[in-house]
């Protein structure tokens, strides 16, 4: 009574389905812990560029108040109430009807 060629429970075709089943097993667990260490990595990437974002959206703010106030001080520069200012401080002008009075007591 021979069974034929593959003969017990440890045959070479038993064997090479294990293997098989083996090799395939850890193909796919290397590939699942790439994506999932590669998901990870880009979670972390995002959420520091989103941080990155809120401080250039914070300075974009920021710069855009500096530039209005530099709008207006251009607008005051070029206005008769500055000129009339700086002529009063820096070259002691008045205007005719005014008097000057000086305090010698100091």
């Amino acid at each position: 009574m021979s069974r034929g060629k593959n003969v017990g429970p440890r045959s070479t075709k038993h064997k090479k389905k294990t293997f098989q089943n083996l090799m395939t097993f850890l193909v796919l667990g290397f590939f699942v812990s790439v994506i999932t260490v590669t998901c990870f990595y880009q979670n972390n990437k995002y959420s520091s560029l989103a941080e990155e974002e809120k401080h250039i959206v914070k300075q974009i703010e920021q710069e855009k108040d500096k530039n209005l106030e530099y709008k207006n001080l251009k607008e005051y520069y070029k206005s008769d109430a500055y000129i009339e200012k700086i002529a009063r401080e820096q070259l002691g002008l008045i205007k005719p009807d005014e008097l000057i009075i000086i305090n010698r007591a100091n």
